[in-house]
Parts: structure tokens; C-alpha cells; sequence
């Protein structure tokens, strides 16, 4: 029997990923989990390319807002420190509340490296095992069987 909090079945990462990764987010001192999953929207697309929030650190008086310490490119790192007011002013707002009182910023490289469709492993001359080919080829819509190929070859070649 089933209980009635139990899922069969597969479930969409975006509804779980939270319940994954907020364990070890909070670790870092993220009480909010949005602040790195959503860094482009809160600080801007131009600022989040060239930085990642790393964690926060909460003071030891309570009601003191937090400090945000961010990993920001070498070249880029004199044009974020003078855009500090207006971080702390959008993550502020995108909280509604003063969560953050002060930046420190920590000079790196930044690795975002762009998703690809496809790994430079997988080509399109792999063939699948004739049993995964059959069974794909049933599917009606041409979109899924597409992405259904692909994804098989994918795993193959991983």
C-alpha cells in the first residue's frame, strides 16, 4: 500500500533539487538557497558572469545583517567593488528584508562553463543496440524520439 506522501515513479528535478542541495548549502551559511540558484536575476546577467556568492557569515549579535563574501574574476574585481551598494541594495529587495549589511569580495577565476546539447564524445554516427532502436522507434511523438535517440547515445558513450 502506498502511502499518501510517496511518489511512484520518476519526479522532475525542480521540484526535488531544493530538498537535495539545501542541506549542503546551508552548510556555507546560506540560509537562503536562492541566492546561489538564482544569482543572475538577483544581481543582474553583466555582474553574475563575472562572479559566484560563496557564503554568508552571520554575525554573533543578533539582528546584525549578514555578510555575503563573493568569488569575483581578478579583471573584473575594481568594477564589483564599486557596484557593492547596489548588490547588497538587490539582494536586499529580492528578500524583502536587510538580510545583507556588507560584501567581501575574493578575487579568483571564475569556471562557468556553457551547457552543451550534446558532449563532444557523442556523435551522431553511434549507432544504439537494436532493442532500444525498436522500442524508441514506437514512440509517435517525432520531438521525444528525437530526444530519446539522443539521450541514448549519451549514455552510451559515458
Amino acid at each position: 500500500m502506498v502511502k499518501k506522501n510517496e511518489r511512484r515513479g520518476l519526479q522532475r528535478l525542480g521540484r526535488i533539487i531544493n530538498q537535495i542541495t539545501d542541506p549542503a548549502i546551508r552548510k556555507r551559511g546560506f540560509l537562503h538557497t536562492e541566492v546561489i540558484s538564482r544569482w543572475d536575476v538577483i544581481v543582474g546577467d553583466d555582474l553574475s558572469k563575472a562572479s559566484i556568492p560563496q557564503r554568508i557569515s552571520h554575525p554573533s549579535r543578533h539582528g546584525e545583517p549578514a555578510v555575503l563574501h563573493v568569488c569575483v574574476e581578478s579583471a573584473r574585481a575594481t568594477e564589483f567593488q564599486h557596484m557593492i551598494p547596489l548588490v547588497i541594495e538587490r539582494v536586499n529587495t529580492y528578500f524583502g528584508y536587510r538580510a545583507i549589511g556588507a560584501v567581501r569580495l575574493n578575487q579568483n577565476e571564475i569556471k562557468k562553463e556553457p551547457l552543451s546539447v550534446l558532449s563532444p564524445s557523442v556523435t551522431s554516427a553511434q549507432k544504439l543496440p537494436a532493442a532500444l532502436e525498436n522500442r524508441i522507434s514506437e514512440t509517435r511523438d517525432l520531438g521525444l524520439r528525437e530526444a530519446l535517440k539522443a539521450l541514448g547515445k549519451r549514455l552510451q558513450g559515458s
